[in-house]
């Protein structure tokens, strides 16, 4: 499987302390891993097995405007899916909800075909996870 796990930053908190190791268990079994971060601040170490990146070089998450960040997300998804696809997209954090979700509104306003969509399940109040249909 291919899956992308899309957070705030890598700072030393809670949801980024688990992120990484969730990621780490399932590089572990043979999976593609990738960590989209949404700054370029990065406390934690993450294992060479694991592919991360982020969409802004700005620091501060919430000096961020967040319909420029969904438009950098839509941008760097259709880079990677033009390769590959994910199979699964894990985002927490408000911030990342937010952006997933206005990307599920788009694919269903432009009516993409039932193998192609995107769907979203949430997690509780701080989790959802996109993953194909």
């Amino acid at each position: 499987m291919n899956i992308c796990f899309f957070i705030r930053d890598l700072k030393i908190e809670g949801v980024q302390v688990v992120t990484i190791r969730l990621a780490e268990e399932i590089a572990k079994h043979g999976h593609h891993v990738t960590i989209l971060t949404v700054t370029d601040e990065h406390e934690l170490t993450v294992a060479s097995s694991i592919n991360v990146e982020f969409l802004s070089k700005q620091e501060n998450v919430h000096g961020l405007n967040l319909k420029n960040v969904h438009h950098q997300f839509i941008a760097w998804l259709t880079e990677k899916e033009s390769h590959s696809t994910f199979d699964a997209i894990i985002a927490s954090h408000s911030e990342t909800i937010k952006i997933t979700a206005g990307l599920v509104l788009v694919l269903l306003l432009i009516s993409i075909t039932p193998m192609n969509i995107l769907t979203i399940i949430n997690l509780g109040i701080e989790n959802t996870v996109l993953g194909r249909s």
